[in-house]
């Protein structure tokens, strides 16, 4: 993904076919002007491109292929990273390498639109010191970019990040702000616009104001039809189905549900996510007997080709068997988790699935079964797991030999979490 300017080109392939400036000015170009051009001093003249490209037998497109030109075909490759969720291994290298070129050419535009992405990357990954490094370049790119429609994007992505930290109040003044100014600007494209209301309405329905998310959604009804992709609008309608099951109208919800299910007809995995939502509301709404099969439904129906993505899916499904006592199921999930995980040779997944068959085991009374596969876990999360994480575990290991009667045990587990508090 090397970038070159046209002077960087003309300057290599001058060099590998072993000529000096004066061999390829002859009388047509002043030496002085193409040590210029080379240099990225000046820009060159189509004319001298032209003449150039038959010199050192090079493609003319190649040579007006410019900086700029390289740096925007390279962000349309991380944008299809970002869409299927599926990153490289040299992504940040790669992306980092890109915006350097970005900031010294002064391209605040293409710079803020790296920044976007590569916020939207640490964000999936739960990088949240990264965000906080790249927060203050990012904010300062976006002032130099003198465009407002850059200044939005980044607080609507401080917004997301806010609600990926719980702070749901905060996200929401963010995103009513970014919905309020665009339409003051009367942007033609309605995609940021959507994206800002859609955003606040789903975090007012976490926030449980569901008056207020309904008045997001009767707004999000009128401008629906802008959105540039199917799976956008099943996002829509799911929020819509969910709102209804908050507010007990279930002949909305089916009707939501059918054109949400229509729109993700074609995705599977969001699909079997949006069941997987749908059971978690219900069982808020004390309907159990409907979620569990909605639960059942999105456990069958989540995607198998890639086993990590499946993996994460369903130890959020465990979770919340686990939280509505739903134990049986849980625990045959948990098992296939494991299955999947020592396929994988994955730690993470090893530690999560020991995890939570020490948990259920607990919440049958069964300690003495869950003591050996809290230690597994432990033993497991000691190796990635961060501080806090680790802290909290011995808390739960002290707690749960308390309850075993092993004293000397639980307080073992408890100095460890003192002591590792101290270091935090």
């Amino acid at each position: 993904m090397e970038i070159l300017s046209t002077g960087e080109k003309i300057k290599r392939a001058r060099i590998y076919k072993g000529l000096t400036l004066r061999d390829i000015c002859e009388e047509k170009i002043s030496v002085s002007k193409m040590s210029c051009i080379e240099n990225n001093k000046v820009t060159a003249e189509p004319w001298i491109l032209e003449y150039i490209s038959g010199k050192l037998d090079l493609d003319l497109k190649y040579l007006m292929h410019d900086v700029r030109d390289q740096i925007l075909e390279n962000i349309k490759v991380f944008k299809t990273y970002k869409e299927n969720n599926s990153y490289s291994n040299n992504y940040i290298e790669n992306v980092l390498y890109n915006l350097e070129y970005a900031e010294t050419y002064r391209y605040y535009d293409l710079a803020c639109e790296i920044l976007h992405l590569l916020f939207s990357y640490h964000l999936s990954k739960n990088n949240f010191e990264d965000l906080r490094i790249i927060i203050p370049r990012y904010y300062d790119l976006c002032q130099k970019s003198n465009d407002e429609l850059f200044q939005l994007k980044y607080y609507m992505d401080i917004a997301v990040y806010l609600s990926s930290n719980g702070e749901y109040s905060q996200a929401i003044s963010y995103y009513s702000s970014v919905r309020k100014r665009l339409k003051e600007l009367k942007v033609e494209d309605k995609s940021q616009l959507i994206r800002a209301t859609y955003n606040e309405c789903a975090a007012l329905i976490t926030m449980e104001d569901f008056d207020a998310a309904k008045e997001r959604c009767d707004e999000l009804v009128e401008i629906v039809d802008y959105s540039e992709t199917d799976i956008l609008k099943g996002d829509i309608y799911h929020i819509f189905s969910i709102l209804a099951l908050h507010t007990n109208d279930y002949e909305k919800f089916k009707d939501y549900e059918e054109k949400t299910l229509y729109y993700y007809r074609n995705d599977v995995r969001r699909k079997a996510m949006c069941f997987h939502n749908f059971a978690l509301t219900m069982f808020k709404n004390n309907k159990r007997s409907t979620a569990k099969e909605y639960m059942n439904q999105a456990i069958e129906q989540y995607p198998k080709e890639n086993t990590e993505q499946l993996c994460s899916f369903l130890i959020i499904a465990v979770q919340t068997l686990i939280e509505n006592e739903i134990l049986d199921l849980a625990q045959k999930v948990t098992d296939e988790v494991l299955n999947y995980a020592i396929n994988l040779d994955s730690t993470k997944f090893i530690e999560s699935a020991y995890y939570y068959k020490a948990v259920i085991l607990q919440m049958q009374n069964n300690y003495s079964s869950s003591e050996t596969y809290m230690n597994l876990s432990l033993d497991a999360l000691v190796r990635y797991g961060s501080k806090s994480k680790i802290y909290k575990r011995y808390l739960e290991m002290g707690e749960m030999y308390h309850k075993l009667g092993e004293i000397a045990e639980s307080i073992k587990f408890f100095n460890l979490a003192m002591q590792l508090e101290k270091k935090m």
